[in-house]
């Protein structure tokens, strides 16, 4: 199960004696919750930007085969009319 800023933020914690202070904790909370928000906002950018590159490469290699089909025809073209030559 995936912990979501706002699992974070709002967890509550027992009241125990000699406990920790409950305002440091929950300032403490917030900002990791931010953080995490931050951070998964962050790695959602970037796997939109990475889908985004893969798409560009995937069109490059398409071109880049059809040079290369492209290069072999006419190598074979060339050689046919030195044979007929």
């Amino acid at each position: 199960m995936r912990v979501t800023p706002l699992d974070i933020e709002q967890h509550r914690f027992k009241v125990r004696f000699r406990g920790f202070d409950r305002k440091e904790v929950t300032v403490f909370l917030e900002l990791i919750s931010n953080e995490i928000e931050d951070l998964i906002g962050e790695n959602n950018a970037l796997k939109e930007d990475l889908g985004e590159k893969d798409d560009i490469l995937n069109a490059h290699k398409e071109r880049e085969k059809h040079i290369s089909e492209s290069i072999v025809a006419s190598q074979k073209i060339a050689e046919d009319m030195k044979l007929n030559a």
